[in-house]
Order: structure tokens, then C-alpha cells, then sequence
């Protein structure tokens, strides 16, 4: 069923006469074929931007005719869309509060538009954000004047060399010295010096970003009128107000406006870089160093990214000629779901241009999604240091993001202007999602498991390993031959270590003969002489023992598992290298390495799942052996660290990889008799728990994230 052309407040709209004012100047744009048109008041350089069927309407509107007499033109014209009333009643109002569009009279106007005043007064208030404050200065137009010599040259052919120059230069800079910057921002971030020196910088260099606005939109005759400061997770920011840009009929020169910021911040950080580059270690650097993470992080993350309506969101418009898309991806979904699960078809329905489908599908979802993620990053951010503040945030982000969005949707279900047909179906889902959606979430328990990494482990004596470094000679035993503890299994050869000793004997023999010739004629040099050749037999056992460690013997009774045999004769072996191991018929064990969090979950165990590395496509039931008491801060193997490619993070500075940024708990499991495994090989574990409901166990997930930055009793407020 179709919603209706008609409203049931147009009666009283029906008989003004709407005018567009005399000084609004209207400007046609051509986005993928088809028409859009800007309204322009060249007074306060205010644009708005609207389609093709509503300009059909207010284009009309010229103060003799009523917005009835318009309706019947349209409805009567062959081939034109008619817009339905609705939609026209709200673009009237809001370009009436645009001061845009003007009526013949006045008695009527606020009770048309007085519900609709009151619900965006009502969104207005709650679209306050009590992380985001904006404050106006002024007008920045005398100092625009005053710098319009510099746009010229920065945003003309000259300008574009320099910046390209800079980059390039820079690029390689920054590609030879990858490691020393990399280091340098590692230390700078473990201390507080990072976040002063960033709330000291961040300021002025968000000041020439939008000063880069400003000198852009001035630069082809545009017009900056507002300016201020915004306080931004309590910092301040600078911002312009540099609409005048949507006038433009240049694509390009829409675009550059859109850029200005960006390519004023990727500039600052190249010559960042340079300065970095040539100053020594001390706060010069530091500040350098901090220009280039500002501009990297305000980039990638705000600025640049276009899922937020930042300078990203109209460089990605402008470019790909794709007007209004964030509302107009809400508008598409809204009519979607409406159409999906109500079965409405919009009288004023979005019907979008050639190659523009994929884009309304995908913005508003993406969009929502990377701002709960920068949301949830914000809140963890605070956490580590204003708890207050980060509670504060957590709230209101919540309620925007999720809980407002939630009531809307009921509001919509529970509206009495839907039509009579389609009012049921939409209790119905109205119902469907107040009480059957909570009991699947609260009520139905799921099942509830632990996820980790192993490594497989075996005790010191079952391993075959290399206690010198050498290379290994043909094997004296194959791969799956049963030994006994004592018996050879392979030999290194290390030349080094044969000529060293050889050099050895001929040094004590001669230090020998030496000691005697002098025990009567000098026997303080004898004594000199003794303990030189105590110290060459000291080294020469030391070196007989590494000699008999070439020799590789099994250390108990077991069947020999070397996987990798034909590879070995000839390779080179170093020290502490495991090649092989003896397996003696005993249960094989797995390490796992638990964050502190999730090792109290085992109290509550069902069963344990084990998935091996060289058969991953087999799992095997392990029994629980225990885990160590204690939490440490070391992963039992360096394959469980990320830097090794395991899903544990490790202290970078840690040059073993051992080193954790988080508490974990061993836990050793004992697979199946029957299962043999490769010492050191990985293992994919699964803990079973209970059953629980999605609710509990998203809500355990979300306090064990929190407890990680938050102070656990609340007493901190501010750190």
C-alpha cells in the first residue's frame, strides 16, 4: 500500500502565497544526469540544496499564486513527479526559518508548522553534546582579505608543486627512518608528555586547518562569515563556517574547499618530519613528533574519513558527484524498511540516479558503525584518565547511538497517521520487538565459550634440540624409530669448535712446559703462569662439553617423531633449536595463555575442545590440568604473541616477545593418548561454559573491556 499524496494540514497552508525572497539567487547542478538546484542568499551566504521535484514547487512560488494553485499546476503537468504534500509542508518551513522563503500573511504559519517546530526544537536539544560545545567569535572576513594574496598562491598551480614537493620529500624521509620513528613514538606514548604536548599543539594546528578553509573558499569568491572555538572531548578546536563553497559551480573548486584542511595538515606534517629529521633529541623533536601523529590521527580517523560528515564526507561528495548522501542514505533505508516490513510504498519516494544504489545501501550502515567504534574509543580514552568524563560519555553516546534510535523506531511503529490497513502490522512489530527480542536476548540461554591459543608442550627431556649450534649430519635414526634414553640420534658438526680446541691443547702444552721452566728460576711468573693455564683447561672442558653436545641423544624411552627429516642433514642448527622429540606413549600437554579476565570463567566449565596445527581439521576433547596461580605479565612461548602472529598483544620493547601489556594465567591441558603432537606446534583451544543469554554474555565482555580502563571502585575520578 502507498502512503498519501495528501496531508491533513495542507488546508491550512492551501491558500498563502509563497515567494522566494528578492535576494535569493538560484544555481542549477548536474549530479550523474540529473538536475539540482542551490538557493542561494547572497546576504549571509546561506545555501541550501534541493532536488529537482521540490524546486518544481517552490520555483513556482512567486507570490501571486497559492501553494494550492501550484499543487493543481503540478498535478495537472504531463510528466511531471508530483512531490506529496507532507514533504512539501516541511521544506517550506524550513525554508521559511531560512529566511529563504516568505508568505503574503502570517495568521496560519505557526499553527501549521508549531508540531513541527517543537519536535526539531526537541531534536536540536538532544543532538546537544556535552563533549561538543561551540562557541561563535565573529566574522573572519577582514583577516581573509588581509590573507588573500597567500590563498592565491597557495591554492594555484605554484602551491600544488610545493605541496606535492613537500610530500614527496617527506615519503622518502619518512621510509628511510621508519624505525627510528617508530621508536621514538613508542616512547613518547608511555609517558604524560604525549597528552600535554598534544592538547598544547592540537589547538594551532586545527587553527591553520581552518584557516586553509577560510584562504580556499576566499580564493574563488566566496565568503567566510562565522568562526569560532568548539571544545572537543575538552579541547579546543577552531572552526570556520565555509558553506559559501556549495555556490560554486567548479566541481574542482568545491572540491579544494572540501581538501583545504587536509592538505593543510598532511603539509604541517612533511615539514614535521623534515624538523624532526634535523633537530637532536629534546623537546623540538617531541613537538615534531606529536605535529605528525595530530595530523595522522586527525586524518585517517576524523577529518579524512568520509563516515563522518567532516572534510572527508564532501572531498568523497564532490568527487564522485553524489549530493546529500548522508541524509538521503537515511532517507533510502527509512523508505526500505518501511517498504520491507510494513509494506509502504513513500508517495515522495527517493528514486536514486545511475550508479548511486550502492552508495545509499552502504553509507548509513558503515557510517554508524565506524562512529560507534570512535565512540567506544573516546569512552576507553577518558577512561584511562578523566573516569568522570568517560562515564559521562559512555551515557550519552549510548542513548544517541543506540537508545534514541530505538525510541524513534517505536514511535514510528506506534504512529496514528499510518494508514488503517498497514496499523496492525505495525503493532505487530512493535510487539515483536518489546517483547520477543528481550527474551531472546535476556531469556534464551546460547551456548557460552572461551576462545585461546596453545602451544603445545612437552617436557625439557622429550625434546630433541640442538645445545650447540652446528650443522647436523645424516640422522643416525629415522622418524618413527623406537629408542631407548642414551641413544644417538644425530651428530653436529662445528669446525670452530674442533679447531678452537685443537688450539687449546698446543696453548696448555706449551703453557705446561713454560710453568716448569719457570717453578725454580721465577716462581712469581710461575704462579702468573698457572693460573693462565688453569683458565685454558677451564675453557678446554668447557669446550669438550660443547664438543660431546654435538651429540645428540635421546633422553628417554620413546618413539621418535621428526617431522621435518629430510630436510635436516646439512642444514645448520641453532643453539636451543627443537628438531624432533621422543614420545613415550604419555598424554601430550597444551599451554594456553588466558587474559586474567577470562581464566575466572573457568570455574564454570563444561568441556575443552583442541584443534592442532598440522590438523586443523580434527578436534580433540583435552582434560583440564590446572593453571598456574598466579598471573604474570610472560607468555609461556613466543608463538602466542602477536609480533610471532598469535592473538596475544607483547611489549614491542620486548626484543624475546614475551613480555605482555596484560595480566595472563597458564593453563595446561593434557590431550588424548592416542593424539600425538609436535613440541612448540599451535593449538586452537575452546572452552566450554555454561549456556548463558546473549544479554549476560555481551554484558560480561563489556565489563571485562571496561574494568581494563576504568578504575574498578569508581574512586579515581580524575587521573
Amino acid at each position: 500500500m502507498s502512503e498519501t499524496l495528501f496531508s491533513p494540514m495542507w488546508y491550512r497552508v492551501a491558500a498563502l502565497k509563497p515567494r522566494l525572497r528578492a535576494n535569493i539567487r538560484v544555481q542549477r547542478q548536474r549530479y550523474r544526469g540529473d538536475d539540482w538546484y542551490l538557493l542561494i542568499d547572497d546576504a549571509s551566504e546561506r545555501v541550501v540544496r534541493i532536488g529537482a521535484d521540490a524546486y518544481a514547487f517552490i520555483g513556482r512560488c512567486d507570490g501571486q499564486r497559492t501553494a494550492q494553485g501550484v499543487w493543481d499546476f503540478l498535478a495537472g503537468e504531463a510528466g511531471e513527479s508530483l512531490p506529496a504534500q507532507d514533504g512539501l509542508l516541511r521544506l517550506m518551513m524550513r525554508l521559511q526559518e531560512s529566511g529563504l522563503l516568505s508568505f503574503d500573511r502570517r495568521p496560519d504559519v505557526g499553527s501549521v508548522f508549531e508540531r513541527r517546530r517543537k519536535r526539531e526544537r526537541r531534536q536540536r536539544i538532544g543532538e546537544l553534546n556535552p563533549l561538543f560545545f561551540r562557541v561563535r567569535l565573529g566574522d573572519p572576513s577582514a583577516l581573509l582579505r588581509r590573507l588573500a594574496p597567500l590563498g592565491r598562491l597557495l591554492f594555484g598551480a605554484a602551491g600544488l608543486w610545493l605541496w606535492c614537493a613537500a610530500l614527496a620529500l617527506a615519503a622518502v624521509a619518512a621510509v628511510l627512518q621508519i624505525d627510528p620513528l617508530a621508536a621514538h613514538a613508542s616512547e613518547l606514548s608511555r609517558g604524560t608528555r604525549l597528552l600535554w604536548l598534544t592538547w598544547l599543539i592540537y589547538p594551532p594546528v586545527k587553527l591553520i586547518h581552518e584557516l586553509a578553509h577560510g584562504l580556499a573558499v576566499r580564493r574563488w569568491g566566496g565568503e567566510a562569515r562565522e568562526w569560532g572555538v568548539s571544545l572537543l572531548v575538552l579541547m579546543p578546536v577552531p572552526w570556520v563556517d565555509v558553506s559559501a563553497a556549495n555556490g560554486f559551480r567548479r566541481g574542482h573548486q568545491r572540491l579544494v574547499v572540501s581538501a583545504a584542511g587536509i592538505l593543510a595538515e598532511l603539509a604541517l606534517a612533511a615539514v614535521a618530519l623534515l624538523v624532526w629529521s634535523m633537530v637532536e633529541a629534546g623537546v623540538v623533536r617531541d613537538a615534531a613528533m606529536v605535529v605528525m601523529l595530530v595530523a595522522a590521527v586527525s586524518t585517517l580517523l576524523v577529518n579524512g574519513n568520509p563516515l563522518l560528515r567532516f572534510d572527508g564526507y564532501y572531498v568523497l561528495v564532490d568527487l564522485f558527484d553524489l549530493p546529500n548522501l548522508a541524509p538521503r542514505s537515511r532517507r533510502w533505508w527509512q523508505q526500505g524498511l518501511r517498504r520491507r516490513l510494513l509494506g509502504l510504498d513513500p508517495a515522495d519516494a527517493l528514486f536514486p540516479a545511475r550508479g548511486e544504489s550502492a552508495w545509499l545501501f552502504a553509507y548509513q550502515p558503515l557510517s554508524w558503525l565506524y562512529r560507534l567504534g570512535l565512540c567506544t574509543g573516546i569512552v576507553l580514552w577518558l577512561g584511562n584518565r578523566t573516569p568522570l568524563f568517560a562515564y559521562v560519555a559512555a551515557a550519552w553516546f549510548g542513548w544517541t547511538l543506540l537508545a534514541k534510535p530505538t525510541v524513534d523506531l517505536f514511535k514510528a511503529l506506534l504512529d496514528d497517521r499510518l494508514p488503517e490497513a498497514n496499523r496492525m502490522r505495525a503493532r505487530l512489530l512493535a510487539v515483536v520487538l518489546a517483547v520477543v527480542l528481550p527474551v531472546g536476548l535476556f531469556a534464551v540461554p546460547v551456548p557460552d565459550v572461551t576462545v585461546a591459543q596453545g602451544i603445545v608442550w612437552l617436557p625439557d627431556d622429550a625434546r630433541l634440540r640442538a645445545d650447540v649450534e652446528g650443522f647436523i649430519e645424516p640422522l643416525s635414526r629415522r622418524d618413527g624409530d623406537r629408542v631407548q634414553a642414551g641413544d644417538v640420534v644425530a651428530r653436529l658438526r662445528n669446525d670452530q669448535l674442533l679447531t678452537r680446541r685443537e688450539e687449546l691443547a698446543r696453548e696448555i702444552e706449551g703453557l705446561e712446559i713454560e710453568w716448569f721452566r719457570q717453578l725454580r728460576a721465577d716462581p712469581a711468573r710461575a704462579a702468573i703462569t698457572d693460573q693462565r693455564m688453569r683458565a685454558s683447561r677451564h675453557e678446554a672442558t668447557r669446550i669438550d662439553e660443547q664438543i660431546a653436545a654435538l651429540t645428540v641423544r635421546a633422553a628417554r624411552t620413546g618413539r621418535l617423531v621428526i617431522p621435518q627429516q629430510a630436510d635436516l642433514p646439512g642444514r645448520f642448527l641453532p643453539r636451543g633449536e627443537v628438531f624432533g622429540m621422543v614420545f613415550d606413549g604419555q598424554p601430550s600437554r597444551v599451554r594456553v595463555a588466558l587474559p586474567n579476565a577470562e581464566a575466572t570463567l573457568l570455574e564454570d566449565l563444561e568441556g575443552v575442545e583442541v584443534r592442532l596445527a598440522d590438523a586443523p581439521g580434527s578436534a580433540v576433547t583435552a582434560e583440564l590440568l590446572g593453571q598456574v596461580p598466579a598471573a604474570g605479565m610472560r607468555l609461556p612461548s613466543a608463538a602466542l604473541g602477536n609480533a610471532a602472529g598469535g592473538d596475544m598483544v607483547v611489549d614491542p620493547a620486548d626484543a624475546d616477545g614475551l613480555a605482555t601489556l596484560q595480566a595472563v594465567v597458564w593453563v595446561d591441558l593434557r590431550l588424548p593418548v592416542d593424539v600425538s603432537a609436535f613440541s612448540g606446534g599451535r593449538a586452537a583451544v575452546r572452552f566450554e561454559h555454561s549456556p548463558a543469554s546473549i544479554a549476560s554474555q555481551a554484558w560480561r565482555q563489556l565489563r571485562q573491556l571496561l574494568l581494563g580502563h576504568f578504575d574498578p571502585n569508581g574512586a579515581a575520578w580524575i587521573r
